[in-house]
């Protein structure tokens, strides 16, 4: 009786400790998946990393809208384009949508048959430390980048070139925009209601189609904005046209005469580029960050 109340002591403990390994196993965390080989979808891929893993995914058009509600980067390995094209449809004409903090996005090309004043490559709200690289946003989406509500990001070496505006912000701050390149369509961009923006050597391009320049500049309401790092400011395609009697400052590089940012000034501040570039601004040669993941330092 003894030895059969031990066996089966032992059967128990023993079944125990085989479905707490089995239970160990299952936990582990999936830190890397990669698309197509681990899952053809990227949204499929993005709903089975852990929080704070990485998605990388290869050469191909994805036909998808996505929502990132997790800590997470996804970063393209090759070649790699978005394409919303009506599929997938989650109610918001987002080809990406971010509701996470700590998300890294990096490498992709946005395009979508879906065109509106509504659709939106990368839309972010409610989030913190998120960084959008080295991304390309085509003329068949709308708006580029949209951030409302969001708190230390990094938008660092994109090419924006969209139908209606590359960049509009709301309710944002701690906000870094760098080394970008932005063609506008018919307004570069909106800023409303945001706090400690900074905004430098960027290629800005005004749109040389519009029959109404005046009616094309940025528009900034409500918002602090640093629009050079105190030696270099941003390249602005109209800057000659505005300002003919404009020099260079020896051979700085600057010209002489700051370029006001939003004519209109909308809410009485002054926004001025004091150090505007004669020429493009090109990307540092020992620039590490260029896909995404690295030390975040907004505000440099």
């Amino acid at each position: 009786m003894v030895v059969a109340v031990l066996v089966a002591v032992l059967v128990v403990m023993s079944m125990f400790m085989f479905c707490r390994v089995q239970l160990q196993a299952q936990e582990e965390p999936i830190l890397l998946v990669r698309v197509p080989t681990d899952f053809r979808s990227v949204q499929e891929a993005i709903n089975n990393v852990s929080d704070g893993g990485r998605v990388e995914v290869e050469n191909g058009t994805y036909y998808e809208y996505i929502r990132i509600v997790k800590p997470l980067t996804l970063v393209c390995t090759g070649e790699m384009v978005i394409d919303g094209g009506y599929r997938n449809y989650y109610g918001g004409p987002y080809q990406i949508y971010v509701n996470a903090s700590d998300v890294t996005i990096s490498g992709l090309t946005f395009q979508t048959s879906y065109v509106s004043p509504l659709a939106v490559g990368i839309y972010a709200e409610n989030c913190q430390n998120l960084e959008i690289t080295n991304n390309t946003f085509t003329d068949s989406t709308s708006v580029g980048i949209k951030l409302l509500n969001v708190q230390n990001a990094r938008v660092f070496n994109n090419t924006i070139d969209v139908y209606y505006m590359p960049i509009m912000m709301h309710y944002s701050k701690n906000i870094s925009f760098t080394y970008n390149v932005i063609r506008d369509a018919s307004q570069q961009f909106g800023l409303y209601h945001s706090r400690n923006i900074v905004f430098h050597h960027n290629n800005v391009f005004n749109d040389e189609w519009s029959s109404h320049p005046t009616n094309d500049y940025p528009r900034v309401s409500n918002t602090t904005c640093t629009w050079d790092d105190g030696n270099y400011g941003n390249y602005w395609s109209d800057y000659t046209v505005r300002y003919p009697n404009a020099t260079e400052i020896g051979s700085s590089g600057v010209w002489d005469t700051p370029y006001q940012i939003d004519p209109d000034d909308v809410d009485g501040r002054e926004h001025y580029d004091y150090y505007p570039l004669t020429k493009d601004p090109q990307l540092p040669s020992n620039e590490s960050n260029r896909h995404g993941g690295a030390g975040r330092n907004y505000l440099r």
